[in-house]
């Protein structure tokens, strides 16, 4: 607090200075466009700049790779892992939970989104096939391999009554991602926005169907396989 106080001034100077050079920079670039060739990792930083312009791009100029978007979900996965083993003590008083459930927290919803997705779009004529969507998915976690680490890292360092910062970056990566998600599904299959929120609302549903279904059939399971095991004990004590 101290050095931030004495040094206030300063540091406020030099971000003005900053912010007026990257508005210098991004308009000579405006005036001066220059096309060059991003890589399809590279691509994923384009994405979070103009979004929709990225997932147009992405499907209809083939920028990015599914390879590349497996990728980033396999580093969203990291990251996740990384916060839930490595986050400071305040934010994180149980020591970290099971890895696999961390890889569970995210490739569950990830792969319910995909096909609730893909089977929406595919009945209400969505011009992106399941590699498109895996594609676009993929491209959509990047705010969690970037937000999540640094958060991680400043809850090393941060006290309680500053955890609104923690909590402010962790917040700002899952909504960004929320974001991204409803721009892929627009741009993927050329939606209107109105018609993107009646898919996204149906996709949840179908989503909650799935769960449904899966947690009947495995009471179901379990209950066959309680009357097999009830009819095995009741032969092995009647057969001599």
């Amino acid at each position: 607090q101290d050095f931030i106080a004495e040094h206030f001034s300063t540091g406020a100077i030099l971000v003005l200075i900053v912010i007026a050079a990257m508005t210098m920079l991004s308009y000579y670039k405006k005036k001066h466009p220059k096309e060059k060739k991003r890589s399809p990792f590279r691509y994923a930083f384009y994405i979070l700049e103009r979004p929709f312009d990225g997932f147009w791009d992405l499907k209809r100029e083939k920028r990015g790779t599914v390879k590349t978007g497996l990728l980033l979900i396999l580093l969203a996965g990291i990251a996740l892992i990384f916060q839930s083993q490595y986050s400071g003590f305040i934010f994180n008083p149980s020591g970290g939970r099971n890895i696999l459930i961390d890889v569970a927290i995210l490739l569950i919803p990830l792969t319910l989104w995909v096909c609730s997705t893909w089977c929406v779009t595919s009945l209400m004529y969505g011009e992106g096939s399941m590699k498109d969507i895996i594609t676009a998915t993929g491209y959509s976690v990047t705010p969690l391999v970037i937000l999540l680490p640094i958060a991680t890292v400043l809850s090393r360092v941060l006290i309680q009554t500053e955890g609104q910062v923690y909590s402010l970056i962790v917040t700002v990566a899952y909504i960004w991602m929320a974001f991204l998600l409803i721009a892929g599904v627009r741009q993927t299959h050329d939606y209107t926005m109105g018609k993107t929120v009646g898919v996204i609302v149906i996709s949840i549903v179908v989503i909650l169907i799935i769960i449904f279904l899966f947690i009947l059939s495995t009471a179901l399971i379990q209950q066959m396989v309680a009357f097999f095991n009830h009819v095995y004990q009741e032969l092995s004590l009647r057969i001599p």
